[in-house]
């Protein structure tokens, strides 16, 4: 008997043939095979159709539209597979020669143009007493592996209901919600603003991106930071950008450097002068990097009635995030996603947040 298999790998779907010899452990295998593929085909397929697709206009300012393969032939439950179109998106040129500003020369110089226009600036005010004395919502527009999770447990420690990655307590995730309403028109957060399980409004938003199946990032895809606030005119928008070499140590690290390959294969991203990276280009990725942080600075300068707070990541972290926000500095901790490497460790007594030590 020949089985004919429809496995999705990435962007492809390949068929295979698999032959089968009728003995009872073959069978076995085939069945439980199976079974795994039919979640990973069901997964991917939810996936598909849990945001909207753009079919008019798109693809990457800087590349040439990118398509899921589409056969008009081929069905899934009775649905056609939709062509997927890149959004456009954009980041400003900078010289690599020119040492970019520092986070607190950038806010010292934002904060004093503030004050001389007479906007007040919340840590200004020290009789609000609250949680924190950012408006929310507070929106982390960190790029993946620039201390995402640790902010959420820092604001979370804080007293605020926060979401990560995904809305709490459910499995869609935010950038998803976010691109539906993007492409909508509607509030960012609309239907993604609610922990499903306290019903309490989320303040904190981070790792609010995403690369597949639709990729979507507010601070890269034009219109993004426009739609936020549009619609949250009052919003707070964080940045912590992280020291490059440790970035790119760590996210090149992070499944074999599979993040890199999914911003240049999935979302189309390059650096700011339209070079591509290799995962290996590290001064591709370095303007990249640095590039991001200067379109949001240049936002934050037009958008003078929303508020922005950036710092770096280093050991002042925890007390100059204080200043801003209020939250004790022992809230901010080291914590590192997903289960830890070591076979010997216990997971009972393991925790994924550890207090940051000299």
């Amino acid at each position: 008997a020949i089985g004919r298999v429809l496995v999705i790998t990435g962007w492809h779907r390949t068929p295979i043939q698999t032959k089968m010899n009728g003995t009872p452990l073959t069978m076995l295998l085939l069945a439980a095979s199976s079974i795994i593929l039919a979640g990973q085909l069901h997964r991917f397929f939810m996936l598909s159709q849990a945001a909207q697709y753009d079919s008019g206009g798109g693809g990457s300012s800087n590349d040439a539209p990118m398509l899921l393969e589409t056969n008009n032939a081929t069905t899934l439950n009775n649905t056609h597979w939709e062509p997927l179109l890149l959004l456009p998106w954009s980041l400003p040129s900078i010289q690599s020669s020119v040492p970019q500003q520092s986070s607190k020369a950038f806010m010292d110089e934002l904060n004093q143009l503030k004050r001389s226009l007479n906007i007040s600036l919340p840590w200004d005010n020290t009789s609000i007493i609250t949680n924190s004395s950012l408006p929310t919502p507070i929106i982390s527009l960190n790029l993946p592996k620039s201390a995402t999770l640790t902010l959420y447990e820092y604001f979370k420690c804080g007293g605020l209901t926060s979401a990560h990655t995904y809305i709490p307590h459910s499995p869609i995730r935010i950038a998803d919600c976010m691109r539906d309403n993007f492409l909508s028109d509607t509030p960012p957060f609309q239907g993604c603003n609610i922990d499903n399980r306290t019903q309490q409004a989320v303040q904190f938003f981070s790792d609010v991106g995403i690369q597949t199946p639709h990729c979507f990032y507010s601070s890269l895809h034009d219109g993004g930071l426009d739609h936020i606030a549009k619609h949250y005119p009052n919003a707070t928008i964080l940045m912590m950008p992280r020291d490059f070499e440790a970035w790119y140590k760590s996210v090149r690290k992070w499944g074999g450097g599979r993040l890199l390959g999914m911003w240049k294969r999935a979302c189309g991203f390059r650096g700011s002068k339209g070079t591509s990276c290799t995962r290996e280009d590290e001064a591709c990725w370095r303007d990249f990097y640095a590039s991001h942080t200067e379109k949001i600075r240049e936002f934050a300068r037009t958008h003078l009635h929303l508020t922005y707070v950036e710092l770096i990541l280093d050991e002042m972290t925890p007390s100059v995030l204080e200043s801003y926000t209020g939250i004790s500095p022992s809230c901010f901790q080291h914590c590192r996603p997903g289960m830890p490497k070591d076979p010997n460790i216990d997971l009972r007594k393991y925790k994924k947040c550890n207090p940051i030590t000299a």
